[in-house]
C-alpha cells in the first residue's frame, strides 16, 4: 500500500482483537488501519476454515468455466480463495476482464509454450486505490484535499501453460510448474542503522550513530525487477512511495501531470527519480520505466510539465497523447533508484541517514516490499532485532504482494479443421459447497445415504434419470453381487476411509456398464474398501473373475479406493500370499478419459487391463501382486500389472495420450505394457519392485507378452510409439529381470533408474545378466529372417543404471541416440559378459556423453550381415575400469571420437572388420592393457599376451586416427604390470590405407616404466598393411598406403619403439606408399641383457623406427635412443624408391636399400 502512512502495526501473533480508543488521547492513522486489520483477518480465517482453500457457494457458484471458440468466459457469481470473497457480477470474457489489461493472446501463449494442455485458474490480490484510480473517493465538497484511500479484492483468470510430460491432467495433478507459479518469494531484507565510525584523533568529535535525518519517515523498499540475488534490482522512498501524480499525456521527453505536488518536500525537483508506470504494467506484475527529472515548464495550457533527462518509452503508443486513461496513468517519485533500479546486494547498503539494507539469497518478485518506520526520537528505525545482550537485526520476507491461486478448469487448446484456434474445457474444478445450514450431519450432500445392511444397488436405481450421489456410511456394506452403475452422471462414494464392500460369493464387485452397450458417461467412484472374501464355483466367463469393470466408459474417474482379494490359507506353512482365486484387477473395454488415480490393488494376477481404450489416467495406485515361496526364493505370481491395448485389432479407432504414472509395482513378472495402438503414451515416475530369484525357463512361457522372443520379463515394455518413459525406478534382482524394452519408434527413455543387486548365489552358473534397456526387434530364433530396418529416432537419455547387470542395448534400428546415461556395472561371478552400451545391426547410432564403469566392454557395436553396423558413432563418452573400453566388429563408416578411457584391462579400443572410412579422433587412453589374458594372444603376437590402448584388425577402407592420447599403455591406474604381457600403444594390422596423424603416445609413470619387463615385444606404434589381391604384378606387390605425421611416441620396447611390420615371406602384404614425416619418437627403454622375442625371426638388426614400404618417404622426424645413443634410430628395410630429408637422430640409418645412396650427416639430416 504506497499511501501516506506513519507506519503498518499489525501482527497476527499477537492475538489482538481490536483497537480501542481512549479519551483525550491522539487517534493515529495506524490504528485506525490496524483495526481494519485485525477484523479483516477474523473474517479470513474463518472462511478459509470453513469452506477451505477455495469455494463456490452452491447457490451462486461464480467463477464457472465456459468455452467459445479461441476465448472462454467466466461466469457470474461469489468465489473464495483461502478465504477472500471474489464477486463477478455478470459473465465475462477472458479477453475482456476488466482488471486483467491486455490478457495474454491464448494462441500465442500455447504456440509459445510448445504445448496444447493448460491450466485455468484465478488469481487473486489485494490492490492499494488512490483518487486517482477512482476519482469518486475525493470528496469534492473539501476544495481538492485527498483523504481516505480503499484496498480492493483484485481478481484475474489467467491461463497457465503445462509443458510437462503428461497426457491427461486433472485439478488435483501435483505440476511443477504450477508449484513455481504459486511459489513465494524467499529473499529476505534486514535492515539497520550504522554504527558511528572509530577515529584515533582525541580532538575529532565522531559522528553520532542511529537514525541522523530530522523527520520521521517511514521508508519503502520495493523489488523493481524480480528474479534472484544476482539479478534482481530494488528502489526505495522514503514516503512510502507515495508521493505521485497523474499522467495526462506523454511527448518524448515531457510529460504533462496532473500537479506536481502540495509542497517541495512531498513533491517534485531535479535529479530526482520516478517512475513511469500504469495499470498495464502494475496489473500484470511488470515495473514501470525508471528516468530522471531533468526540468520543469507549462505546456500551453499553463499545465505543469516534467522534463525527463530521456525519453521514456509510451504507455500506450496507439493513443494520441501516449497514454489510455482508462489504465491511470502515473508518475511516482522514488527517493532511491537507478536505471532498471538498483541491484540487490549481499553486503549493507546505505539509503540515507544512516539507514543500511542488505539482501539475501533467494528469489525476488517485482512489488515485493518492506517497511522501515525511522522515528527521530529514538534515533533509530523499527525492526526485529534479537532478545540478546547486543540486538541484532532478523532477516524478514517481504510483506506483500500476497497472491493467492485457485485452479478453475482443465483446457485444452487446438486448432480445428479451419485452421483456427479453438478452446475446449476437458475438466471443471469443482469447488463448490453446501450452505451449513443446509449440511446434516449423517447425511451429506448426497442425493441418497445408504447405511449399513442397506442395498446399495436399490439405491442406484432410484437416482433420477440426471443422476445424483450416492453416499456409503462407514461400516461394512454386505452384497451378493456385483454393483452396477448403469447410467450416467452418478457418483458413489464412501462416507470415509472405514467404509468397507465385501462379497462372499465371487470375485466381480465392481461393473460401470449399460446394457446394449450404451455408453455411460461421467461416473465417480470415491473412497470405497472393497474386498471379494470368496469366489463364484461357477464363473460362466472372464469378467466374473475380473475385481472391477468399466465398459463402454466416457469420463470415469475411480480413486481413493482399495481393490482386494482375500488371502488364501496357507496350510503349509510356505510363506506364500496367494489370493483364494485367480482374481484379475481392473477390466477396462471401449472407453476413453478414464481415470484411476490413488487406488490400492492387492492380491490380483493382473492390475488393470485396458483394450480399446484411449486417454487413460492411471496415476498413484498401489499394485501388490500374489506371491509363492518355492526352495527358499519369493517368487512373483502377478503376470502382467498394467496392460493397454495389447489385444486391440487395427481397425479398432483409438485416441492415443495415456498417462500412466506415479504408480507402485510390486510382485508381478512385467509391470507395464502398452501395445502397438498405444502412441503418445507417457509411463512417469513408477516403481517398479520384484523379488530376487534363480534365472527362469523364459523359453517355456506361453504367452508372447510375457517374454516373446527375448529371455527376459522387463519392468516396463512399450509396443507404440511415440512414447516417453521416464523417471521410473526399476529393480533388477535376478537373472530373469528386464528393465524396459521398447518395440516401437520415436519414443524417449529417460531420467530412470535400475539398480540390480543380484547377490552371488544368483550368479553363479547363469548364462546371462539382468538387462537394463533393449530398443528394437530381434529375430525370433536362429532360423528366421531378421527384422527389417527402420528409422527408429528412439532417445535413451539420463538414465542411472548400476549394479550386476547390462547397460542399454539396442539391435536392428535406425537412428537412435543413447546419450548421457550414467552407468555402474559389473558381472562379477556370472558366465555373462556386462556390457555398458550394446548394439548390434544398428545404423547412425550415436553414443554420447554416457559415463559407464566396470563393464567388459564400455561399448560395442557389432554388424552381421545383411544389415551390418552402418554410420555409427561413440562420441565423448568417459568409460573406465573395465575389459575393454569401445570394441567394434563389422561396422561400416565407424566415427570413436572425443572419449575418455581409462583403466582397461585388455585394450582402450578394439576393432576389427572395418569398412569404408572408419573416423578415430580427440580420443584419450589411458592405463589400458595393464592385465590381457593368454588367450587374447592374436596371429601377430603368437603366444605373447597383448595389452593396447588401440588395437585394430582388419580395415578394408581408410582408417583415420587423429588427435588421440595413448597413455600408461600396460600400467593400471593402481601402477600394476603384468609381468609377461606385450605392451602395445597403437596396433594396426591389415589395414588398406591410414592417416595416423596427430597422436601422442607417451608414459606419464616413469617409475612403473622402470620396472617393465623387456623381454615381451612392447611397441608404441604397430603397422601391417593389407593383402594385395593375388592377380597384382609380382614385380610390384604390394597396395595400398600409410601416412604417419606430426605423432609423438614415447615409449619402450625391443628392439623397437616404432615398427612397420613385413614378412619378406609374404611380400603381397604391406603398403605401396608410407610417408613417416615429423614425427618425435623417443625410445626410453632399448637394452635388456636378454634378447626380445621379435616377430619376425629375419629382421635385420635392431632400430627404434622400422619403416616399410615400397615408396617410402621419411622427413623431418627427431628419433633418440635415451640409454644408448649408439642405438640405429632408423631401419627403412630396404625400399625400392625412398627419401630421407630434414631428420635428426641420435643414431643411424640403416638399410636403405640396393641402389639407393644414403644421405651422409652434411647431406640433409642431423646425427646427434
Amino acid at each position: 500500500m504506497k499511501g501516506d502512512f506513519s507506519r503498518d502495526t499489525f501482527d497476527s501473533t499477537k492475538h489482538y482483537n481490536m483497537v480501542l480508543l481512549q479519551m483525550g488521547r491522539l487517534l493515529l492513522d495506524s490504528d485506525w488501519v490496524e483495526q481494519q486489520q485485525i477484523h479483516q483477518h477474523r473474517i479470513e480465517t474463518e472462511a478459509r476454515d470453513v469452506i477451505g482453500p477455495c469455494g463456490a457457494p452452491k447457490d451462486d457458484p461464480g467463477f464457472g468455466i465456459e468455452a467459445v471458440d479461441n476465448d472462454f468466459t467466466i461466469g457470474a457469481g461469489r468465489f473464495y480463495v483461502n478465504g477472500i470473497l471474489c464477486i463477478n457480477e455478470t459473465d465475462v470474457a477472458y479477453s475482456q476482464q476488466l482488471d486483467l489489461p491486455n490478457p495474454a493472446d491464448l494462441s500465442s501463449l500455447f504456440a509459445e509454450a510448445g504445448t496444447t494442455n493448460g491450466i485455468i485458474y484465478l488469481d487473486v490480490w489485494k490492490h492499494h486505490i488512490l483518487p486517482i484510480d477512482d476519482p469518486q473517493i475525493r470528496e469534492v465538497a473539501l476544495g481538492g484535499p485527498s483523504t481516505a484511500t480503499r484496498l480492493k479484492t483484485l481478481w484475474q483468470v489467467k491461463v497457465l501453460p503445462i509443458t510437462e510430460p503428461v497426457n491427461q491432467l486433472s485439478c488435483d495433478d501435483d505440476l511443477s510448474e504450477w508449484d513455481d507459479l504459486i511459489a513465494p518469494s524467499t529473499g529476505m531484507l534486514n535492515a539497520r542503522t550504522a554504527a558511528a565510525e572509530a577515529t584515533d584523533n582525541p580532538c575529532l568529535i565522531p559522528p553520532g550513530a542511529g537514525y541522523l535525518r530530522l523527520e520521521n519517515q517511514l521508508y519503502r523498499v520495493e523489488i523493481h525487477a524480480g528474479g534472484d540475488g544476482d539479478t534482481a534490482t530494488f528502489k526505495w522512498s522514503r514516503d512510502n512511495g507515495s508521493v505521485v501524480t497523474a499522467i495526462n499525456g506523454m511527448d518524448g521527453q515531457e510529460i504533462t501531470v496532473a500537479d506536481l505536488g502540495p509542497d517541495d518536500v512531498l513533491g517534485f525537483a531535479k535529479g530526482q527519480w520516478v517512475e513511469v508506470i500504469d495499470d498495464a504494467l502494475e496489473l500484470n506484475g511488470q515495473p514501470g520505466e525508471l528516468l530522471q527529472i531533468d526540468d520543469f515548464t507549462n505546456d500551453a495550457a499553463g499545465r505543469p510539465v516534467i522534463v525527463l533527462a530521456s525519453a521514456p518509452t509510451p504507455l500506450a503508443a496507439e493513443f494520441p497523447n501516449g497514454i489510455n486513461p482508462d489504465y491511470h496513468p502515473k508518475l511516482r517519485r522514488w527517493d532511491g533508484a537507478a536505471t532498471g533500479g538498483l541491484p540487490v546486494s549481499a553486503d549493507w547498503t546505505s539509503l540515507e541517514g544512516g539507514i543500511q539494507v542488505l539482501f539475501s539469497e533467494g528469489t525476488y518478485k517485482t512489488g515485493d516490499y518492506w517497511l522501515i518506520p525511522a522515528r527521530t526520537a529514538t534515533g533509530q528505525i523499527e525492526w526485529p532485532v534479537t532478545d540478546t545482550p547486543v540486538p541484532t537485526p532478523i532477516p524478514q520476507l517481504p510483506l506483500g504482494i500476497d497472491h493467492q491461486y485457485c485452479r478453475l478448469a482443465i483446457a485444452q487448446f487446438l486448432t480445428n479443421a479451419d485452421g483456427n484456434g479453438e478452446l475446449e474445457v476437458l475438466e471443471i474444478c469443482d469447488h463448490s459447497f453446501c450452505p451449513l445450514t443446509e449440511l446434516d450431519p449423517g447425511e451429506s450432500c448426497c442425493t441418497v445415504v445408504v447405511q449399513p445392511g442397506e442395498s446399495i444397488q436399490a439405491a442406484l436405481d432410484s437416482l433420477p434419470p440426471q443422476g445424483g450421489c450416492v453416499c456409503l456410511k462407514t461400516g461394512t456394506h454386505t452384497i451378493q453381487q456385483a454393483i452396477w452403475i448403469r447410467r450416467s452422471n452418478v457418483v458413489l462414494k464412501g462416507e470415509s476411509p472405514g467404509t468397507r464392500v465385501v462379497r462372499n460369493n465371487g470375485l466381480n464387485l465392481l461393473r460401470i456398464q449399460r446394457l446394449r452397450n450404451q455408453q455411460v458417461v461421467n461416473v465417480v467412484v470415491h473412497q470405497i474398501r472393497f474386498e471379494a472374501a470368496g469366489i463364484d464355483p461357477e464363473p460362466s466367463n472372464l469378467l466374473d473373475l475380473t475385481v472391477a469393470v468399466i465398459s463402454n466408459g466416457l469420463n470415469v474417474q475411480v480413486d481413493h479406493c482399495q481393490f482386494e482379494v482375500e488371502l488364501a490359507q496357507d496350510t503349509d506353512n510356505t510363506g506364500s500370499n496367494l489370493p483364494i482365486g485367480p482374481a484379475l484387477g481392473f477390466a477396462v473395454v471401449n472407453s476413453e478419459q478414464i481415470t484411476l488415480r490413488d487406488n490400492v490393488f492387492r492380491l490380483m494376477f493382473t492390475g488393470i487391463w485396458a483394450e480399446a481404450i484411449s486417454t487413460c489416467n492411471f496415476s498413484n495406485n498401489q499394485f501388490i501382486g500374489p506371491t509363492a515361496q518355492i526352495d527358499d526364493f519369493t517368487y512373483p505370481v502377478g503376470l502382467i500389472c498394467i496392460l493397454l491395448n495389447l489385444l486391440t485389432s487395427e481397425n479398432v479407432l483409438l485416441g492415443d495420450n495415456c498417462q500412466i504414472t506415479d504408480n507402485l509395482i510390486q510382485d508381478s513378472f512385467i509391470g507395464i505394457v502398452t501395445g502397438v495402438h498405444s502412441d503418445y503414451c507417457h509411463i512417469i515416475n513408477n516403481q517398479i519392485r520384484r523379488p530376487a530369484i534363480r534365472q527362469l525357463p523364459i523359453e517355456e512361457f506361453d504367452n508372447q507378452y510375457l517374454a516373446g522372443s527375448d529371455p527376459y520379463l522387463y519392468g516396463i515394455i512399450t509396443y507404440g510409439n511415440h512414447c516417453m518413459i521416464a523417471n521410473n525406478t526399476i529393480n533388477l534382482d535376478s537373472p530373469s529381470w528386464g528393465g524396459i524394452r521398447v518395440f516401437g519408434t520415436h519414443t524417449r527413455v529417460e531420467d530412470n533408474t535400475i539398480i540390480s543387486n543380484l547377490d552371488r548365489g544368483l550368479q553363479i552358473g547363469n548364462t546371462q545378466l539382468p538387462l537394463s534397456i533393449f530398443l528394437g526387434e530381434v529375430a525370433e530364433n536362429d532360423d528366421a529372417p531378421l527384422p527389417v530396418l527402420e528409422l527408429n529416432a528412439s532417445v535413451v537419455k539420463g538414465n542411472k543404471i548400476t549394479g550386476i547387470l547390462t547397460g542399454i542395448g539396442a539391435a536392428n534400428v535406425e537412428g537412435i541416440e543413447i546419450s548421457a546415461n550414467q552407468m555402474t556395472v559389473s558381472g562379477n561371478f556370472s558366465a555373462a559378459v556386462p556390457m555398458g552400451v550394446a548394439l548390434a545391426n544398428t545404423q547412425r547410432t550415436v553414443v554420447q556423453n554416457n559415463h559407464i564403469s566396470g563393464a567388459e566392454f564400455g561399448v560395442f557395436l557389432l554388424g552381421t550381415p545383411p544389415i551390418q553396423g552402418v554410420g555409427n558413432r561413440v562420441l565423448d563418452n568417459h568409460i573406465s575400469d573395465g575389459t575393454y573400453g569401445i570394441g567394434a566388429v563389422s561396422e561400416t563408416a565407424l566415427e570413436i571420437s572425443g572419449n575418455q578411457i581409462d583403466n582397461m584391462t585388455v585394450a582402450g579400443i578394439a576393432a576389427s572388420n572395418l569398412i569404408e572410412q572408419a573416423y578415430l579422433a580427440n580420443n584419450r587412453l589411458d592405463h589400458c592393457g595393464y592385465r590381457p589374458p593368454t588367450s587374447n594372444a592374436t596371429s601377430i603376437a603368437a603366444t605373447t599376451a597383448v595389452g593396447a590402448g588401440i588395437f585394430i584388425t582388419s580395415v578394408l577402407g581408410d582408417l583415420t586416427l587423429q588427435s588421440s592420447q595413448i597413455i600408461n599403455t600396460g600400467i593400471s591406474r593402481q601402477g600394476e604390470v603384468a609381468a609377461t604381457a606385450a605392451f602395445w600403444g597403437i596396433a594396426i594390422g591389415l589395414v588398406l590405407s591410414c592417416d595416423i596423424t596427430q597422436n601422442h603416445v607417451f608414459y606419464s609413470d616413469t617409475e612403473a616404466v622402470a620396472q617393465m619387463n623387456l623381454i615381451p615385444t612392447h611397441r608404441s606404434l604397430l603397422l601391417l598393411g593389407w593383402f594385395a589381391p593375388t592377380n597384382v604384378d609380382v614385380r610390384f606387390p604390394q597396395v595400398g598406403n600409410a601416412m604417419v605425421n606430426d605423432n609423438i611416441f614415447q615409449g619402450i620396447g625391443l628392439p623397437h619403439l616404432v615398427e612397420f611390420l613385413r614378412n619378406p615371406n609374404e611380400p603381397r602384404v604391406g603398403f605401396e606408399q608410407v610417408s613417416f614425416s615429423q614425427n618425435q619418437c623417443f625410445h626410453l627403454r632399448s637394452q635388456t641383457s636378454q634378447p626380445p622375442t621379435d616377430f619376425i625371426t629375419s629382421r635385420q638388426g635392431n632400430a627404434t623406427v622400422v619403416t616399410w614400404g615400397r615408396h617410402l618417404v621419411v622427413m623431418g622426424n627427431q628419433v633418440k635412443a635415451a640409454d644408448n645413443p649408439n642405438f640405429p634410430s632408423m631401419d627403412l628395410s630396404n625400399p625400392e624408391r625412398v627419401t630421407v630429408m630434414g631428420n635428426i637422430a641420435s643414431g643411424s640409418i640403416i638399410n636403405f636399400g640396393s641402389g639407393v645412396t644414403p644421405p651422409s650427416p652434411g647431406d640433409f639430416n642431423v646425427y646427434s
